[in-house]
């Protein structure tokens, strides 16, 4: 139980009103309304997994929210993103959250940050909040979050999904495992291809995953004991089912821990050089340096749709490839995907082979959104 003096907190006539069905709850009443009120939570990402939990918790009465993603919002999103509107389309994703949080709850203190969660600004933001729910779609911002809950001493509640399944764990609660309990190897390629934005995801299933994740932080904060740590909850949208793995908590029984203050979550992607859309237009119509477009997606989506003049190198086949028999030697490199996630993995390898790389934020559907069709064939 978070340890809150919940007894000072002042409500009017319109909360009783609003959270009136709360408070006749046996197992909430006006004590648990107060909990929640004072309780502060934090979510990484607001996409398919934080637009449910970000709404659901603001409208159950959370008092404090914080929201950190820097994306913005795409077509592409609205399949399973719900608190968006195609109105909404190239704004960015924690304003418009923001703002619909107040619509529905104005008592409802919001913070956004408009940034991607990393080894500099993480501590100071995840300091303030006492739960942080996990809505990334990478191994290298889950590996990252865990190590500073650890830190801090903050609870992380995690979620993934993946085509027609998701999965939900509660981590570092009361001694409880962490993340690299259950998850023990770092990203790798078939990781960074095999996340829903590669491979797709039943638009429904983050809403189901999400809004377990808010049912957990409300039960951590109200002080219930069956909390959802030590063991992991699957689901299967094709199969309607549920199953439950135990996790074993291996802090004190590996005989060398992990050394307080080093984060193993793969740092090298805060050396990876970057440029938005814009830039990048600017850069190709005006400099004369030596340069590449590279398109690591796969065949299939490069023949639909890629920025001209641009070489495909699928992410799968990046290894096989000789940097010096396509001379990309002496040359800047601009990498690019659909949004992120392969363009991360391809630009740390490419920098690895001492390669000039700047990756293309957002990708081509940045392009899409922002540039329009300049550049652009289909």
């Amino acid at each position: 139980m978070l340890n809150f003096k919940a007894s000072n907190t002042k409500y009017s006539l319109d909360e009783y009103t609003r959270y009136s069905k709360h408070l006749v709850l046996p197992q909430i009443q006006l004590e648990g309304q107060e909990r929640l009120k004072r309780a502060k939570v934090l979510f990484i990402g607001a996409g398919g997994l934080g637009c449910p939990g970000i709404i659901y918790l603001a409208a159950a009465g959370i008092g404090h929210i914080g929201i950190i993603d820097n994306d913005i919002i795409d077509l592409s999103n609205l399949q399973r993103q719900i608190i968006y509107t195609i109105h909404d389309i190239g704004y960015s994703k924690v304003e418009v959250a923001k703002k619909k949080i107040l619509d529905l709850n104005p008592k409802c203190e919001v913070k956004v940050f408009k940034a991607r969660l990393s080894h500099d600004n993480s501590l100071d933001i995840i300091k303030h909040y006492d739960i942080v729910i996990d809505g990334s779609d990478n191994f290298d911002t889950r590996y990252l979050l865990n190590d500073i809950c650890l830190e801090l001493n903050k609870i992380h509640i995690y979620g993934a999904i993946f085509q027609f399944e998701g999965q939900i764990s509660v981590f570092n609660y009361q001694g409880g495992p962490n993340y690299r309990d259950f998850s023990k190897e770092l990203a790798t390629e078939k990781n960074a291809i095999d996340t829903c934005s590669n491979s797709g995801v039943l638009g429904l299933l983050p809403g189901i995953i999400g809004t377990l994740q808010a049912t957990e932080a409300i039960k951590i904060i109200l002080g219930y004991k069956s909390i959802l740590s030590g063991y992991i909850l699957t689901y299967s949208a094709l199969n309607l089912s549920f199953n439950k793995f135990k996790v074993i908590n291996t802090r004190f029984i590996l005989s060398k821990g992990r050394p307080k203050g080093k984060y193993n979550y793969g740092k090298t992607n805060t050396n990876i050089k970057e440029i938005n859309v814009i830039q990048l237009k600017k850069f190709l119509n005006c400099n004369n340096l030596k340069y590449i477009l590279i398109d690591v997606r796969n065949r299939e989506e490069y023949k639909k749709s890629h920025l001209i003049e641009s070489l495909n190198i699928p992410l799968r086949q990046l290894k096989e490839i000789h940097c010096s028999n396509i001379n990309l030697k002496d040359k800047i490199c601009f990498v690019y995907c659909s949004l992120d996630s392969r363009s991360l993995f391809a630009s740390q390898f490419l920098i690895a082979q001492k390669l000039n790389i700047i990756r293309v934020q957002g990708g081509l559907n940045a392009w899409k959104n922002i540039i329009g069709n300049f550049n652009w064939t289909v």
